[in-house]
């Protein structure tokens, strides 16, 4: 009895050992979370991912998201998650579900495009400075539309402030408002109305429908912007709901590319330099400085690298050349000739593409130092400044040889701050060799060196320039015949007079305006100081903050504009600075247009108030006059020409160039005054000098006559259009829309304009026409048919 009990009690003991292993092994067992892919729709809104849970005992989750467009958080287990809205292609994010830092399920989360009732919208051949945008129009909506790439955060902007959906007709009304106003500024600035604007420009308006593929060349690399879309009739009203296409430009691919540089045949002004790459196919730049231009960038590379790279688009839009042009591949070599003597010099280099971004750092690539000035006459000098005056100095140079021939800068002393006398005369040195450079001035010959002693006023006499209370120092030292310095630099400091208010005051008589030219006298109360004029549309005045609330002018801000007028221009303003009675005449470049003439006196800035005369402009005097033409135009290809004339047009054999004849036959009123006619492009190319006024301007007051413009004369041939604007052409990419048609075309067309001005200066009719060089479909050669001559709506 006892063994059996024994035996149970153990039987019993085991099973109640095996089931609670069992049970521990149930509930010590791993983790297991199962979730399900989602996809949703292009826009922004608030999700809730289901999972289901195994063995999670009360762990606490947590979840990552792999994309910065979704955020994803745990409350009261719920799993819960973001999205932004989605304005580019279809994407996907995942999000990680883990429990204690370990990963135990990854759900993808797909979040479709938006897809527009309106347009078909797509970037690709997206690269780091460039994109093509392709618009088409979709379903039933042929109108017109206005396109633009803008940066991401400017569009962001405005989303942050809607709160309506996207799609909506006034969503992002802000935006389109922001696009409207800039519209008007541009075409202001342009010359037109926008309704003007728009029908001229493609490349942010298409019309009728029509498909776009714009390419685009001067985005910034790595940069995220949106391509926006929008319908627009020709005032600018908004016709469809705004879209969007967000895509980001590609970062720039860095090079290894490293540089090392021999400096050789070192002299005073003078040392040959090569810079040797490790590669020969990869482009870069290199540049020299000296100590003082380095101490200027705080001797960083990168600070050099910066401002080279500004300079070189700079050089680049002034010059029309690309900027490929100014980079190197393989070694390069340059001989210096114009450094300074005694002056350590570091060479920087740095790789760089065709559109100007460094595509390396920039390394100090190696130093030199040029040998110092050798002098060959000690001769010195003796400075005084004898008189001072606001805007001049009168200078006394005694040298201690009569027969040393010396030069004479007095300079601003701000520009001479960093350098060393030496240094700073060599600087006037190279700077008077650049203003020589291809006349026939040089060291030998001028009139500005001297030799004894001379007086000599610094404006009037040496024709440098001053402004009032600033500091100058005033350099002497001996120069040769062959451009190099022959004694040490002598050198004082003298100030300038304050300036004084002036009491100046001004009589003007005005002559009648012209519709392109505006004519008075103007005539100072004195003829010892000197003024300054300034002729402005009155408008810029009234809509710039020029003019104040009472109708008088603002003068420090008129002031300013004048000054950042002639640094624009790259003009030294002293050098617009009148004395005395003047006959004066400004153009007037647009007609039925208000004008102002300012007037101050002037001595460094303005010291009296400006005086404002106003004149008011006539419209172009057409159909006002009794002169008439009837002109008559005559297509021909250069193989009939030679067939016609053989000795004129031997030359001229290829069937496919375009020569047209235009005659005109003058009406006698017209015989007694003048008639005009010529081939140019579209008015509307001249926008900013005018438009048709500039073209008619033009016509109108030659003498001889321009090579694409005669007057006085009956027959005239046109240049051969297909050269310049067939399909052989620079321009035979270029987009032109007919305003009367509202067509776009690829090739821009050739105009023939014609009038008569009678005695009086009055204008019969204007005669315009355009021609039209296109491809022939048939035939992929440079073949081309001319469209026919159509009568071009005037006004």
């Amino acid at each position: 009895m006892k063994n059996f009990f024994t035996r149970t009690l153990f039987v019993l003991s085991a099973f109640i050992m095996l089931f609670a292993c069992t049970q521990s092994n149930e509930q010590k067992g791993d983790p297991k979370v199962t979730v399900s892919p989602m996809s949703i729709d292009a826009s922004a809104g608030d999700f809730e991912l289901n999972y289901t849970g195994e063995n999670l005992n009360g762990k606490t989750l947590a979840v990552e998201s792999s994309e910065d467009w979704l955020t994803a958080a745990v409350e009261n287990e719920k799993i819960k998650f973001h999205v932004d809205a989605n304005f580019g292609d279809a994407r996907m994010a995942k999000i990680t579900i883990l429990i204690d830092g370990n990963a135990v399920a990854e759900a993808t989360i797909s979040q479709k495009t938006y897809e527009s009732d309106y347009f078909n919208v797509s970037v690709d051949k997206i690269t780091s400075y460039g994109c093509t945008a392709k618009i088409s129009t979709k379903g039933t909506y042929k109108g017109n539309y206005y396109f633009i790439i803008l940066g991401k955060s400017t569009v962001d902007n405005f989303l942050s402030l809607e709160t309506g959906n996207y799609g909506d007709v006034n969503f992002l009304d802000a935006l389109y408002q922001n696009e409207y106003s800039w519209l008007q500024g541009y075409a202001k600035e342009n010359g037109y109305d926008v309704p003007g604007l728009l029908a001229a420009y493609r490349s942010f308006y298409q019309v009728n429908g029509q498909e776009v593929e714009m390419p685009y060349s001067t985005l910034m690399y790595n940069t995220e912007y949106y391509l926006v879309v929008m319908g627009m009739d020709l005032e600018g009203k908004r016709t469809t709901p705004i879209v969007l296409k967000a895509f980001a430009t590609k970062d720039i691919e860095k090079v290894d590319l490293k540089f090392t540089a021999t400096v050789s045949n070192v002299k005073e002004h003078s040392a040959e330099i090569v810079v040797k790459p490790s590669n020969n196919t990869d482009t870069y730049y290199w540049t020299y400085l000296s100590e003082i231009d380095y101490n200027k960038v705080d001797n960083d590379p990168r600070n050099v690298m910066t401002n080279m790279i500004k300079n070189i688009k700079s050089a680049a839009t002034q010059t029309g050349k690309p900027i490929s042009s100014f980079l190197h591949t393989g070694n390069s070599q340059e001989n210096l000739a114009d450094v300074w003597a005694n002056t350590k010099y570091t060479i920087v280099a740095w790789g760089m593409d065709a559109q100007g971004s460094a595509t390396t750092d920039p390394v100090n690539v190696e130093t030199f130092t040029t040998k110092e000035e050798s002098v060959v006459d000690d001769c010195t000098f003796t400075i005084n400044v004898v008189e001072t005056k606001e805007m001049d100095l009168k200078i006394k140079v005694v040298p201690s040889n009569p027969a040393t021939r010396y030069y004479i800068a007095p300079v601003l002393k701000s520009y001479t701050e960093g350098y060393n006398d030496d240094q700073f005369a060599q600087r006037v040195i190279n700077m008077q060799n650049q203003l020589w450079e291809g006349t026939s001035y040089n060291w030998a010959n001028n009139n500005d060196l001297f030799s004894g002693q001379v007086t000599k006023w610094g404006r009037k006499d040496l024709g440098w320039t001053f402004q009032a209370a600033h500091d100058y120092v005033i350099y002497v030292f001996g120069m040769a015949a062959d451009g190099t310095r022959t004694t040490k630099v002598a050198k004082i400091e003298a100030r300038t007079s304050d300036p004084k208010p002036s009491n100046m005051t001004f009589t003007i008589n005005k002559g009648k305006p012209n519709w392109h030219y505006v004519t008075c006298e103007v005539i100072p109360s004195n003829d010892e100081e000197g003024w300054l004029s300034f002729f402005i549309e009155t408008s810029e005045i009234d809509n710039n903050g020029l003019r104040k609330a009472d109708g008088t002018l603002e003068d420090a801000a008129i002031m300013t504009q004048i000054e950042e007028y002639y640094g624009e221009m790259g003009e030294n303003i002293n050098y617009a600075v009148r004395y005395g009675r003047k006959e004066y005449k400004a153009t007037a470049y647009k007609s039925g247009v208000k004008y102002s003439l300012l007037l101050c006196a002037f001595n460094g800035t303005n010291t009296t108030r400006f005086t404002e005369v106003q004149f008011d402009v006539p419209e172009m005097p057409f159909e006002k006059g009794k002169a008439e033409i009837t002109t008559k135009l005559t297509v021909f290809n250069a193989a009939e020409l030679a067939k016609l004339d053989p000795a004129m047009f031997k030359d001229y054999k290829d069937e496919n160039r375009c020569i047209i004849l235009m005659e005109s036959t003058p009406n006698e009123a017209a015989r007694e005054g003048n008639w005009y006619m010529g081939f140019w492009p579209s008015y509307t190319t001249y926008a900013k000098e005018g438009g048709l006024d500039y073209i008619v301007r033009l016509m109108s007051t030659i003498n001889d006559g321009y090579s694409n413009s005669v007057k006085h004369t009956e027959q005239m041939w046109s240049p051969d259009f297909t050269a310049w604007y067939g399909p052989a052409g620079n321009n035979n990419e270029v987009e032109w829309t007919d305003p009367i048609e509202g067509k776009t075309y690829k090739h821009v067309p050739m105009f023939f304009y014609a009038f008569a001005e009678d005695t009086d200066g009055n204008f019969g009719k204007m005669h315009i026409q355009y021609f039209r060089p296109v491809p022939t479909e048939a035939d992929k050669k440079e073949d081309f048919d001319i469209v026919a001559s159509k009568p071009y709506k005037f006004w």
